[in-house]
């Protein structure tokens, strides 16, 4: 239920109440999840998470409603008693440190209780903000904090992830967190047909990657295009419309765009990062 609400710019947020925090993943890697907002600022037009707003109860466009799980803290606090500790994704359908948090700081007091509890914790974000809790990551006993990069072309950047940190912040947030003894690694994706899939534009973001200090990139290929097509289409045709043959090409030959794909990014292993590709 909603105790109160206000809007900072032109995103609602509300803050509401939660009965559980910590639930179970359905990620092979993680056994919970927990995720401190439901919705997000960031509003990337390629959101895998839209599903979300089904559960919401808002009419207003994604990425343009946040609401704040209160006393997450709280409920998170309790479960953790209650449960076996493991391996805790923090942010799966959320961007856990998104504008909101530098008010409300759940993120910051779920990683506490989750590190005195025993647990470890993956954090994956767009965000510099993480750098802000790096003293209580270095509590953590297995703490891993993954920073998603998509293109280094800005103007589409912004298109792409309006809300989001610019890839410059993100670098440095990298930097600071490798520097901090922080196990840190970026997370490419998803690769973004034109603007960040071909051989020059792979280098250039792997050898900037690599200035940061971190060895491990994730690599994965925009396995929602079919569906996020139709929202991309008409800025790409107004703005980039030399981008729109590569974005319909890897529609129509899935697997012949994956193949290549595949090969572009061994090629840009030579930077000594421990690359996995996902799809």
């Amino acid at each position: 239920m909603t105790s109160s609400s206000r809007r900072f710019s032109d995103i609602l947020i509300q803050k509401r109440t939660c009965k559980s925090a910590l639930v179970r993943s359905r990620i092979s890697v993680l056994d919970y999840a927990v995720n401190p907002y439901l919705g997000c600022a960031h509003g990337c037009v390629y959101c895998y998470a839209t599903f979300m707003a089904r559960y919401s109860g808002h009419s207003e466009p994604w990425g343009s409603f946040v609401d704040v799980k209160a006393n997450l803290p709280e409920v998170l606090a309790q479960e953790v008693r209650r449960r076996k500790p493991g391996r805790v994704g923090i942010g799966t359908v959320c961007d856990p440190y998104q504008p909101a948090e530098a008010n409300y700081g759940l993120t910051r007091s779920a990683l506490g209780i989750l590190g005195k509890a025993g647990f470890s914790v993956s954090v994956a974000t767009k965000s510099d903000l993480v750098t802000r809790d790096i003293d209580v990551l270095q509590d953590v006993q297995d703490a891993t904090v993954e920073i998603t990069v998509t293109t280094l072309d800005e103007n589409a950047a912004r298109f792409f992830e309006p809300g989001a940190p610019s890839m410059d912040k993100r670098f440095e947030a990298m930097e600071r967190l490798v520097k901090a003894g922080v196990r840190t690694g970026a997370f490419f994706g998803p690769v973004l047909p034109f603007f960040s899939d071909r051989a020059d534009k792979v280098e250039q973001l792997f050898e900037k990657l690599s200035r940061t200090g971190v060895r491990r990139v994730l690599v994965d290929r925009f396995n929602y295009l079919r569906s996020k097509y139709p929202l991309i289409q008409g800025w790409l045709r107004a703005n980039r419309p030399e981008a729109v043959p590569h974005f319909e090409k890897a529609l129509r030959q899935p697997g012949w765009y994956r193949q290549r794909l595949g090969e572009t990014i061994l090629g840009a292993r030579k930077y000594g990062l421990d690359c996995r590709v996902l799809f």
